[in-house]
């Protein structure tokens, strides 16, 4: 049974779900797709249904989702998964199990046995590349459920091939090809030089028809949620950056304080130059008795930009994001220091933060990238400061959407980048507004050390 009334764009995407045994559903990141796939559930009559997605969500926010919206039971990985055939659970129970990407491939054997009748496939593109063993795994559990539904933000986050791995998935390749060559074949081209794959001419057009019978795509439009407002503030290097910056480039190394970074490959170059972009010099070695790489301080331009929207906005609720541990202990560190409320969540198995931050009344949470899947205590948050940029554009569009959501009691959310000029996260930030990851390829990184 649904416990929750369906908003009317939730109940046209249920609509479009009922008579189709396989879909895929693509909507905006906080519209509500999870309860549309519950609510699928309970129109077909599913008695067992298996939910896969990333950790945080198989082991938090989906629970959340099925205990507030449902009277449906949730199975969190159960260790013996032939406990929880539906024969014993009375007749209407709805069990739900869960379980993450990552460990299914250890049981995918005896899930295939199970007779599930609903296979909800959460963050979609986890499973975009047909190559992977993750794929393989996930293909044999799920290939003879009868009812398949594959949920999605943004379908496409960085190459047209990733919406084929979506699609093989769901319907075993029947309308975008059986095999990525046929799918190339079909819609893509090399490009003059022959190093990459390219979209033919109206090929999305194509792609687009094919696909028309069984996806439904809501890009938010008629629902209310808070307006989202851009600003980008520049802040120059400090003569220690600049210093250390250069002699990176130069010479892969660089001394700091009595610690040395050294580096042989150009990635772990630009991974340490992003790093020192954030106020970071970390050095490769010797780790610490808990095995952490120890990092020092760097003075940095970006924190007097972040003090200075706290304290024009002692009111509100900001959300900090970021993308290294040592950056976390950087920002705890200067907040205490200055006298901030904040909260910091380092821990997915302790929501305790985010539940604290989610009650008050204004104030600080820090919060790493990684940990933006499946946040959905972020509702109320009214600034979302990205003191360092994740370096995919499916991970910066889930950060954006954790802090601007449906059920967000803001009229509207502002997004501050505070970038570097001249650093190196300014030209992540630049492959991210263009809707592209930044590659550390070879081809990718001789550009940007030029």
């Amino acid at each position: 049974m649904i416990l929750t009334k369906l908003m009317p764009h939730q109940q046209d995407a249920l609509a479009y779900l009922k008579d189709r045994k396989e879909c895929a559903l693509f909507m905006k990141y906080g519209t509500g797709k999870s309860l549309v796939a519950l609510a699928h559930a309970d129109q077909i009559n599913a008695t067992l249904v298996l939910i896969t997605s990333d950790k945080t969500n198989a082991t938090d926010t989906w629970v959340e989702q099925i205990e507030t919206h449902t009277n449906f039971v949730p199975v969190v990985r159960p260790r013996d998964p032939n406990m929880y055939d539906i024969r014993g659970y009375d007749t209407g129970t709805v069990i739900c199990v869960l379980i993450n990407y990552d460990l299914l491939p250890s049981v995918s054997d005896i899930y295939a046995r199970l007779p599930f009748n609903l296979w909800i496939g959460d963050e979609a593109s986890d499973f975009k590349d047909t190559r992977t063993n993750r794929f393989y795994h996930l293909n044999k559990v799920v290939r003879n459920i009868p009812n398949k539904v594959i949920l999605n933000g943004d379908p496409m986050t960085e190459r047209p091939e990733d919406l084929f791995g979506q699609f093989k998935m769901l319907d075993g390749g029947n309308v975008l090809g059986k095999s990525l060559t046929e799918f190339r074949r079909r819609y893509m081209q090399l490009d003059p030089l022959g190093y990459r794959w390219c979209l033919k001419r109206s090929a999305m057009t194509h792609i687009q028809e094919a696909i028309k019978d069984i996806s439904y795509w809501h890009d938010g439009e008629g629902v209310v949620m808070p307006k989202r407002k851009y600003h980008v503030v520049y802040v120059d290097k400090t003569d220690t950056q600049q210093y250390l910056d250069d002699e990176l480039k130069r010479w892969f190394a660089a001394e700091f304080k009595g610690k040395t970074i050294e580096v042989k490959h150009a990635a772990v170059l630009y991974i340490k130059r992003l790093q020192l972009s954030g106020g970071i010099f970390r050095q490769s070695t010797p780790m610490n008795q808990e095995g952490i790489e120890p990092s020092t301080f760097v003075p940095t331009n970006k924190y007097p930009i972040l003090k200075e929207v706290l304290d024009r906005n002692v009111n509100g609720k900001i959300v900090v994001w970021h993308e290294y541990i040592p950056e976390t202990e950087l920002l705890h560190d200067k907040l205490m220091c200055d006298g901030y409320e904040h909260w910091v969540f380092d821990d997915s198995s302790n929501p305790a933060p985010l539940h604290q931050f989610q009650s008050a009344a204004s104030g600080v949470l820090l919060i790493r990238n990684s940990f933006c899947k499946g946040l959905n205590t972020l509702a109320d948050g009214d600034i979302a400061v990205v003191w360092s940029n994740p370096l995919s554009y499916r991970d910066r569009s889930q950060l954006l959407g954790r802090t601007c959501r449906m059920s967000s009691k803001m009229k509207e959310t502002h997004v501050v980048d505070i970038l570097t000029r001249g650093g190196a996260d300014e030209t992540v930030y630049g492959m991210l507004n263009q809707k592209r990851s930044m590659s550390m390829t070879l081809a990718s990184l001789r550009e940007q050390l030029a």
